[in-house]
């Protein structure tokens, strides 16, 4: 059960806003870690 923390909100973000939005990681050995959060822009 790693990240079940990141897995939930991923969740929580498709659930409300689609397929196209959520929470995306990229990890480099020696170089760092990206998160990156994808919601719509609300007006």
């Amino acid at each position: 059960r790693d990240h079940i923390g990141v897995s939930n909100v991923n969740e929580r973000i498709e659930l409300a806003f689609g397929s196209d939005y959520g929470v995306s990681i990229e990890s480099e050995p020696g170089e760092g870690t990206t998160v990156a959060i994808k919601i719509p822009q609300v007006r």
